[in-house]
């Protein structure tokens, strides 16, 4: 990694200590910054566009799906999705956002070009979303250990905690990484997902493990594309994200 990082003429220039111990390190190279959590990319943001032109851009078209979408964020990492969010949608979309460790807000506020105004909720995700009131649009489940999501969002309790904290036309989202050793964890999870949603695949580049499943309560392929596409604006900027939705297919 050390020859990686000057290859790119990467350098460090934040370090936090997480709180059960882990290291939270941003690097800047260029005009692009990375988070990482004890050696694995948490977040990563470009400072000349809000796009990443990875997985986290995948999750944005979603909130189109929604005339004033609230939005629950599992996962905080350096905030990527959050900041894309609120730079895309302004005031007219509410962001909540549920992490485990408190200091990786600080590291957020350290990692991000500029402040933004998201409600972080420090607790466990899987408690929170069994235990909400109110219901959101959108659900994204962005958690991970290392490269793995951590076991209570793989179960039958998480699912159906996720279904029941999301209104009458809601979306679950999910980061996975779809590593050689998470292939059949991926096909067991799928099933269960499928048990209370329609599910699809969205892959955000031919290059990376990271697959986005897309799981809707009522809502078929043919009506998230036409509703984002009714609601994004295509052009060279963003032609990346419509083309991964273009090309989604069933789970």
């Amino acid at each position: 990694m050390e020859f990686l990082d000057r290859l790119l003429n990467r350098r460090r220039t934040g370090y936090i200590r997480g709180e059960g111990g882990g290291r939270i390190e941003i690097y800047e190279y260029g005009n692009h910054k990375v988070m990482k959590f004890n050696g694995t990319v948490y977040s990563r943001i470009n400072k000349e566009s809000i796009y990443t032109h990875e997985y986290w851009d995948c999750f944005l078209p979603l909130a189109y799906l929604y005339p004033r979408p609230r939005v629950l964020i599992i996962g905080l990492g350096g905030g990527t999705v959050a900041y894309q969010l609120r730079k895309l949608f302004g005031t007219s979309i509410v962001i909540d956002v549920v992490e485990t460790d408190r200091n990786m807000v600080g590291a957020m506020e350290s990692f991000l070009p500029e402040k933004i105004d998201v409600n972080v909720m420090i607790g466990d995700g899987a408690g929170y979303a069994k235990s909400v009131k109110h219901r959101y649009d959108v659900v994204i489940l962005d958690a991970y250990v290392d490269d793995l999501v951590p076991e209570q969002f793989l179960t039958q309790e998480f699912v159906d905690s996720a279904y029941d904290a999301l209104g009458p036309a809601g979306t679950l989202a999910i980061n996975y990484i779809n590593s050689s050793n998470g292939q059949v964890r991926l096909e067991n999870y799928i099933s269960l997902l499928k048990r209370r949603f329609k599910v699809f695949e969205v892959a955000p580049n031919a290059f990376t493990l990271n697959v986005i499943l897309v799981c809707s309560k009522t809502f078929g392929r043919e009506d998230i594309l036409e509703r984002i596409g009714s609601g994004i604006k295509t052009d060279d900027v963003n032609k990346h994200i419509v083309s991964s939705y273009e090309n989604m297919r069933d789970a």
